[in-house]
């Protein structure tokens, strides 16, 4: 398991957070989960609920459950970018919007977590399997409502 925190990202409530990423390689039993987290509230983009041998990118917005699968692959390079903002958060997949979610959105302060594990469904990771994932670049920008 993985996880980078980009340190201007942090405790942050609102705003516009981008990243260009692609999966390099993927045996069975590894996922990802790029999120904003704090109890009851979380917000992933991009995610995928079972492994990456089975799903494709997801947004994901909780407790709402306001999700969507994009059907795009992890192997191929995609730009991902949350909009946050005061009730609301958009998903857009290399610029394309894909899904709105506007009920229970939180307000509280949270950390951009870009989380690459162990999949909590499906085949278990083999002995000696990895997964690769790349990002080539992530940016966040404050909400200045």
């Amino acid at each position: 398991m993985a996880t980078m925190v980009p340190h201007k990202c942090m405790d942050r409530a609102y705003g516009k957070y981008t990243e260009r990423f692609k999966v390099i390689r993927m045996d069975p039993g590894f996922k990802a989960a790029h999120l904003f987290y704090e109890e009851p509230y979380e917000m992933d983009f991009p995610e995928t609920g079972g492994n990456f041998n089975d799903d494709t990118i997801s947004a994901l917005a909780h407790p709402s459950e306001e999700n969507v699968d994009t059907g795009a692959s992890w192997t191929t390079p995609h730009t991902t970018c949350i909009e946050w903002t005061p009730g609301k958060v958009k998903y857009f997949l290399d610029g394309q919007l894909v899904k709105t979610a506007s009920r229970d959105i939180s307000s509280t302060k949270m950390d951009w977590v870009l989380q690459n594990e162990s999949a909590l469904s499906g085949a278990y990771a083999a002995r000696g399997a990895h997964a690769t994932s790349e990002s080539t670049w992530v940016t966040c920008y404050t909400y200045n409502g």
